[in-house]
């Protein structure tokens, strides 16, 4: 999605910038509408929920290269919520207003932008030919009409001469007139006609020598589009031109005639190129790959340019050919990489992808985007073979930490990987493989690896253990997680390694570690619990010494593991713990997990107590029945929900830090303006406070006259508004006859996401304190 930068993906086309947040919107001024001002302007909208943020930009593009770059940007509107966006034949532009927020709407309204013109008699004669038509005009008419200064009276000129087949009209206008656009249109009427293979172009073939670029590159674009093969030969010609556009129609057209003569100047191009102008590029491999010469497209892997490496691997890319293999020998890094990802990307090239994880062993190269593709290869191909290439790669003391520690990701989800691709996020069942092959792999490094000084490895090796069922090393992992002297996060993957193995002795080191100082490890032994194969009033018993005497925390993670006990014992805890809550004795931060426990157990009359406590809050605000979420939450799962969360899209609306969208106020720093208590309210009844700036008022005045617009402030005074204008006016309380708040385009977050996750949300928030 980003503009270009060097070493981008060759395979991507970037776009020429990034737009605002909510595009909606798009048109371009047709020629007469509005006045010159706006001429070769570009309208587009941007929809962000809120009056406050949406708005509309004019933008203007200039030529570069073979495409176009953002030359001027002006913002034109902002207080409504617009959306669409239309020229009318009047030459006004029209607007539609979604109002507020993101909800469906059962009416909307339509606004309409205008600006004093002197040229009105050139709108009102384009709004009576566009009425007219074109159906009764003389041909004569239709060729002055078709350089008429609106596009529209154009278009609907060039398309009424195509259905009369007045391909002589379009000849004389290119022979005579001096209009730009009038020579472009007949172009563009020609190539409609020679589209009907009636001869036509044969007539635009002199036309590829203009003196005009535009004119040979439109030319150039309709006779290939017609696949007018005789034109073939002269737009060869095209390929040594000067203007980069009329090379890039030129490369297109010989790609569509796939005219197999144009590989080598293509080639030549493509060398030429590189990442100087990515759009050229792009034309140039595009129409490499049509002119399907696999072979000579393959033989350039031994070619001395590195860029034209790059565009045949992106050409072959197209054609899924094995040949890509043939690159990974490469000794240019962004060739390397640009090899990898048109083997193992998308729907993959299946017939190279043995030769990509064999690379893993044989390239010598530091770059995340391929270690980690050959590594994926290796996981998704599951032989043996693949098993050893990763855990060689594990122990390679100049490969990156990081890919290690991948590689032994890999190794150890061997019997079942997951079905999301890690790369690319593709879905992919992989075919089934025998474990015995990983676990063997893994023997031969396993010592290296669980010895290594650098504590992650190691870590990465534990985990590793366990998912790989190496019951070999059970004992080394029960030492491990006891032994105070070793970095916390070795005891935690050797605990949790040693529940995967259903180590014999994981009683007696639960034992030890729910009472270790660390409180990381006592609630990951908590959490093992429920989960493993002990005797339930043993794990009851365990369970009620952390209740009893542990942070919250833990207190939490307990009655989680209770909920998952089907057993008296368990039970007759949460009743207990239930009717504490029934009393008011139970303190905040728990409260919420209790209810989850009781509602996820299997005691029906717990169940029932619990739906009577609930039935009764129904009635109260609607901050007092969300009062369990407001502590006890998780910041670290409250930040994934901000930023990663489909459902709650926090970081679409807002800005934390540079990242986020700005339809919604700025969070940095929040927890320094909101309590704790407002910052829950702003989540499950967001209209019940407004932030400045971020709401919409209505307002009707005692002596007539309306105003409408964004609240930025109100005291007991005044109201403090801006226009959709732009203006800043103030309103007294005392001429006021009717006041309308519009309600917060925030939507409530009580059906988008549950309580637990409310209140993770509300941790998270309430550490952003800023500086």
């Amino acid at each position: 999605h980003l503009p270009h930068f060097p070493g981008q993906a060759a395979y991507i086309l970037p776009p020429l910038a990034l737009a605002p947040d909510g595009p909606a919107g798009l048109v371009y001024q047709p020629g007469t509408a509005l006045n010159q001002q706006w001429e070769n302007y570009f309208f587009a909208s941007y929809f962000k929920g809120s009056a406050a943020k949406s708005k509309i930009q004019a933008f203007q593009l200039v030529p570069s290269g073979a495409s176009f770059k953002v030359a001027e940007t002006r913002d034109i509107l902002s207080g409504i919520v617009s959306t669409g966006l239309a020229f009318g034949p009047d030459g006004k532009l029209y607007v539609n207003d979604w109002l507020e927020g993101y909800e469906k709407k059962p009416a909307g309204r339509i606004w309409q932008i205008d600006v004093s013109s002197k040229d009105q008699q050139k709108r009102t004669n384009t709004k009576e030919l566009l009425a007219a038509g074109m159906r009764d005009k003389s041909n004569h008419d239709l060729r002055s009409l078709i350089g008429y200064e609106d596009m529209r009276v154009r278009l609907a000129a060039q398309f009424e001469l195509v259905k009369r087949t007045e391909s002589e009209t379009f000849l004389n206008v290119l022979d005579e007139s001096e209009n730009v656009m009038a020579q472009i249109h007949s172009i563009w009427g020609l190539g409609q006609l020679a589209r009907k293979k009636n001869g036509v172009g044969n007539k635009l073939i002199p036309y590829l020598d203009s003196a005009n670029p535009e004119i040979r590159a439109q030319t150039a674009k309709v006779l290939g589009d017609a696949k007018f093969a005789a034109a073939a030969e002269p737009l060869m010609r095209l390929l040594e031109d000067n203007s980069p556009r009329v090379k890039y129609f030129g490369a297109e057209a010989l790609g569509k005639l796939e005219h197999q003569p144009a590989f080598e100047p293509l080639t030549r191009l493509i060398a030429a190129t590189g990442e100087k102008d990515p759009h050229l590029r792009h034309g140039l491999i595009q129409a490499l790959y049509r002119l399907s010469l696999e072979e000579e497209m393959v033989a350039l892997s031994q070619h001395p340019s590195p860029d034209l490496r790059i565009g045949a691997v992106v050409a072959l890319r197209k054609t899924k050919s094995s040949g890509l293999k043939e690159f990974l020998a490469d000794r240019d890094t962004l060739v390397l990489i640009e090899a990898a990802r048109a083997i193992h990307d998308d729907l993959s090239v299946m017939e190279a992808l043995p030769a990509l994880a064999a690379s893993l062993s044989e390239v010598k190269i530091n770059s995340q985007a391929f270690i980690r593709r050959a590594i994926n290869a290796n996981l998704r191909l599951g032989d043996a073979a693949s098993a050893d290439r990763l855990a060689s790669y594990a122990v390679n003391a100049e490969a990156p930490l990081d890919m290690r520690r991948d590689a032994l990701w890999a190794l150890g989800y061997w019997e079942e990987p997951p079905v999301l691709d890690r790369v690319d996020g593709r879905y992919r069942e992989l075919p089934a493989r025998v474990l015995e092959d990983a676990q063997m792999a893994f023997a031969e490094v396993s010592m290296e690896l669980l010895e290594s000084k650098i504590t992650s490895l190691r870590t990465s090796a534990i985990e590793a253990v366990g998912r790989l069922k190496y019951q070999q090393e059970e004992e080394r992992l029960t030492s491990l997680s006891l032994q105070l002297s070793q970095p916390i996060e070795v005891r935690r993957a050797a605990l949790q390694s040693l529940a995967d193995l259903n180590s014999r002795s994981m009683e007696s080191v639960l034992d030890a570690v729910l009472v270790d100082k660390n409180v990381e490890l006592r609630t990951d032994a908590q959490s093992l619990l429920g989960t493993l194969d002990l005797p339930p009033e043993t794990v009851v018993e365990l369970l009620t010494r952390v209740l009893d005497n542990s942070t919250v925390a833990e207190r939490q993670q307990a009655l989680a593991s209770l909920s998952r006990i089907n057993h008296a014992a368990a039970f007759e805890v949460l009743d207990d713990w239930l009717n504490r809550l029934l009393s008011g004795d139970l303190e905040l931060p728990v409260q919420l997990d209790l209810i989850m426990a009781i509602e996820n157990s299997s005691s029906e009359e717990l169940k029932s107590e619990l739906e009577n406590y609930q039935r009764g809050r129904t009635d109260l605000p609607v901050l007092e029945q969300f009062q369990e979420t407001m502590f006890g939450g998780d910041s670290g799962r409250g930040q994934r929900l901000f930023y990663q969360d489909n459902s709650a899209q926090c970081i679409r609306c807002h800005q934390l830090g540079e990242y986020g969208g700005e339809v919604g106020p700025d969070l940095s720093g929040i927890a320094g303006i909101l309590s704790r208590q407002a910052l829950l309210e702003a989540m499950v009844d967001p209209s019940a406070r407004l932030a400045p700036g971020y709401g919409t008022v209505s307002i009707k005045l005692k002596e007539g006259g309306q105003v409408v617009g964004v609240l930025e402030s109100e005291t007991a005074d005044s109201l403090f508004i801006r226009t959709a204008e732009g203006s800043h006016q103030s309103v007294g309380q005392h001429q006021i006859a009717e006041k309308q708040y519009i309600p917060s385009s925030m939507p409530s977050m009580q059906s988008a996401l549950s309580k637990e996750e409310i209140r993770d949300l509300v941790a998270f928030l309430v550490d952003q304190k800023g500086q």
